[in-house]
């Protein structure tokens, strides 16, 4: 997709992502540490991107960092 206007732009991730989190959401929530750490995986394979990179195109740097920070913080415990 490739939207030249930042607030259409938004309206349309906006969109996607409410979509996505009401699919998504519940089977993503009992994924054990493990798992995230395949599913991660399984999607830079397939992408070539990392999550970070994903989140940092879509959402911007300070909430990539955000979720980067917790995802080390679950991984720890």
């Amino acid at each position: 997709m490739n939207i030249n206007d930042h607030t259409s732009r938004k309206k349309i991730i906006h969109s996607k992502e409410k979509e996505l989190r009401k699919e998504f959401t519940n089977p993503l929530t009992n994924l054990t540490v493990y798992q995230g750490k395949v599913l991660m995986k399984l999607i830079n394979r397939e992408t070539g991107n990392n999550c970070y990179e994903i989140i940092k195109e879509y959402k911007g740097g300070l909430a990539a960092r955000f979720y980067q920070t917790i995802a080390f913080s679950l991984a720890a415990i």
